[in-house]
């Protein structure tokens, strides 16, 4: 929740201060392994939104789907230089994974790779890997997925 509610703040207000943001929707083929969960395969839908710090800085969130998970992240990404053609970036964060049928969440952190490919000035093609790691005692779970989607700023 806590991350749902900086995301909208920082995307609210960076708005009014003509910060650049850009936002997105991607989906893709998931799987898990570890000790929690073993899904050899599955599907992973988000769509967030992300405020430029500075030339190469970016701070935002994401909401998704993964499975029956229910997944929001608070993230910090690093951006190589460029508005045009394709601009890699590099992600970390904070995930809470929650459960949708009531079974309780699980706290997480996630890192990913990915670019974006802007084929105007306000759109573009994201394409990501991305990893949720649950830590756990008795063994780590991760929660994997290859996306790609639209970008818009």
């Amino acid at each position: 929740m806590r991350a749902l509610l900086v995301t909208t703040f920082i995307t609210l207000f960076a708005a009014a201060a003509d910060a650049q943001v850009t936002g997105y929707a991607v989906a893709g083929p998931a799987g898990a392994m570890g000790f929690v969960d073993s899904r050899s395969f599955t599907f992973h839908a988000a769509g967030g939104g992300e405020v430029f710090l500075g030339r190469y800085f970016t701070a935002g969130g994401e909401g998704g789907l993964f499975d029956r998970l229910i997944t929001v992240s608070a993230n910090a990404a690093i951006h190589a230089s460029g508005e045009e053609g394709i601009v890699p970036f590099l992600t970390a964060g904070y995930t809470r994974l929650g459960v949708s049928d009531g079974e309780g969440g699980a706290n997480a952190w996630n890192i990913g790779a990915g670019g974006d490919a802007w084929l105007s000035r306000h759109a573009g093609i994201r394409f990501e890997l991305c990893d949720h790691i649950r830590p756990d005692h008795r063994g780590s779970t991760h929660y994997w997925s290859a996306r790609v989607g639209i970008a818009f700023r």
